[in-house]
């Protein structure tokens, strides 16, 4: 795999895999077994795997063997819910199928 200098020449601590469902898991093992190797397990790695599907995220994040974080896409969704259902909304509900209930670890959160 190419030679990574962008945390030598940025100082920068982690970063974001975009889309990473369009390359194949061995890709990703190798190239983050290669990321901590060189820069260490506090090297920060998150990916966006966008699927709202919660047994879809359970099973990519045990594929990769929990390795890096994912965006809680269903975590947006059901505030992107909320926000248009006003006080129609069920706030109880706010966590369902989310990977900030089922893998809290793992979960990468966002609103935009």
């Amino acid at each position: 795999m190419g030679r990574l200098v962008l945390s030598e020449t940025t100082d920068i601590h982690g970063f974001r895999l975009d889309a990473i469902s369009i390359l194949t898991l061995s890709l990703w093992e190798i190239f983050i077994r290669d990321i901590m190797e060189k820069y260490g397990e506090d090297f920060y790695v998150f990916g966006e795997f966008w699927n709202g599907d919660e047994t879809a995220n359970n099973d990519y994040l045990g594929s990769i063997d929990y390795r890096f974080d994912l965006v809680d896409v269903k975590l947006h969704h059901n505030l992107f819910d909320a926000s248009r259902a006003g006080t129609d909304y069920d706030l109880r509900n706010i966590f369902e199928q989310t990977l900030v209930k089922n893998h809290p670890k793992s979960a990468v959160t966002f609103c935009r």
